[in-house]
């Protein structure tokens, strides 16, 4: 991993934990990132069997309230494109948010790995065409997966994480909104050598955007805090109170 990232991971960790404890918790991250990193090209080419005996999946019975489209939420916490590879195999129709590598070969293999489960990749390049399509996306009946834990370029929400105020995505809030779709909080993360995927129940929205958004932080915040070796620290999730170099 490039030294600058490691910079920006002890920076956040340092916000939270002592030092000792951040190189302890830097150190199993980036680990577990090489390991999930070769494990994710290895599964990519994987039969379904495989795939099912790989990963348990809780809370199957939320997925039929999915069936006809809606938003799952998430974070870069451990092997997370396998929500992608599980949850295919449950007849959804997967979209993914994404900006492909520059590298062409990787961009390539991204694609066409991610299309053999299923996965329709939306590449943001302007905000306003991008809500188009992510709507355009939803109304087909299509099941779009964000991330919710990376630093929005503007208009964010800002609601604690991780015990700090943290600018926040409310994207998921107002694609619901918008076209009424449900939004069911899911996590995978490795324990005991097995991927464990958990589909939480629909989130209930209220008219407070502020305490939905809070509300929806926590619930992050609970599998991060919980599996803190295994969520990517590099981002920088926090440019309202740190100047990263």
């Amino acid at each position: 991993m490039p030294s600058r990232r490691k910079r920006i991971a002890m920076a956040n960790l340092k916000m939270i934990f002592s030092e000792e404890e951040s190189r302890r918790i830097l150190r199993l991250a980036m680990e577990n990132f090489v390991f999930f990193a070769f494990e994710t090209l290895k599964l990519s080419r994987a039969s379904p069997e495989e795939i099912l005996k790989k990963v348990c999946l809780k809370g199957r019975e939320n997925v039929g309230k999915i069936k006809e489209g809606g938003i799952l939420v998430s974070c870069h916490l451990g092997n997370f494109p396998l929500i992608c590879f599980r949850l295919s195999l449950e007849g959804l129709r997967l979209g993914v948010v994404i900006k492909f590598p520059r590298n062409p070969f990787l961009a390539r293999m991204v694609k066409q790995r991610g299309e053999r489960w299923g996965v329709t990749f939306i590449e943001i390049n302007d905000r306003y065409e991008a809500i188009f399509r992510l709507l355009k996306f939803l109304k087909e009946g299509g099941v779009l997966l964000l991330m919710l834990d990376q630093n929005p370029r503007s208009r964010g929400v800002v609601v604690p994480f991780l015990g700090l105020p943290t600018p926040t995505y409310r994207t998921p809030l107002l694609l619901a909104q918008k076209t009424r779709l449900p939004i069911l909080p899911v996590f995978i993360y490795q324990k005991d050598g097995k991927h464990h995927l958990e589909i939480l129940k629909p989130f209930r929205l209220s008219e407070d955007i502020f305490k939905d958004m809070e509300t929806l932080n926590s619930i992050i915040n609970h599998y991060v805090s919980s599996f803190p070796e295994q969520w990517w620290w590099w981002h920088r999730r926090w440019r309202n109170l740190i100047s990263y170099r």
